[in-house]
């Protein structure tokens, strides 16, 4: 059945955007500094692990800029669509930061939430950054990050 269920995701997240990274084998291009990334069993939403991030307050997570996010960046329905997971609620926002693009997520839930932004509707202007950054809020916490795509966004996606 779990198998099912992540076909069944994998199917959704594939349709109009790039490909997904689930994380089962490598975090390969991603990096952290002030904190620290590992592979994770504990919560997943694709398969059976997940990029987990413990941060300290104003750590950066970030993936490598590609041609998939420069094709993205320059897509007027390009995005980012991932699922993030809480242990527990945390004060403050993640900043993430593509391209000339940047928008906050809050982190006061627990479980899983999904984020789909298109960067042109969805996001603010800002300072251009080179690949994809996350900026940790001014406290220490740990998220779960899994099911990341990089491409266009469909437009039936649902606002937080």
């Amino acid at each position: 059945m779990r198998s099912r269920i992540a076909i069944l995701i994998a199917v959704c997240l594939s349709a109009g955007a790039g490909a997904v990274e689930s994380f089962e084998q490598t975090a390969a291009g991603w990096s952290s500094t002030g904190g620290t990334i590992s592979l994770s069993a504990d919560h997943f939403k694709l398969d059976t692990k997940s990029l987990r991030w413990d941060f300290a307050p104003g750590s950066v997570l970030s993936r490598a800029a590609d041609d998939t996010l420069a094709a993205t960046l320059a897509s007027r329905s390009g995005g980012v669509r991932l699922w993030l997971y809480c242990e527990q609620p945390i004060e403050g926002d993640l900043l993430f930061q593509a391209g000339r693009w940047a928008f906050h997520v809050r982190l006061s839930f627990t479980g899983w939430r999904a984020v789909w932004v298109v960067f042109a509707e969805d996001a603010t202007e800002a300072e251009a950054v080179e690949g994809l950054r996350i900026t940790a809020p001014d406290r220490a916490g740990t998220v779960f990050v899994d099911a990341v795509e990089i491409g266009d966004v469909p437009w039936y996606r649902q606002g937080d």
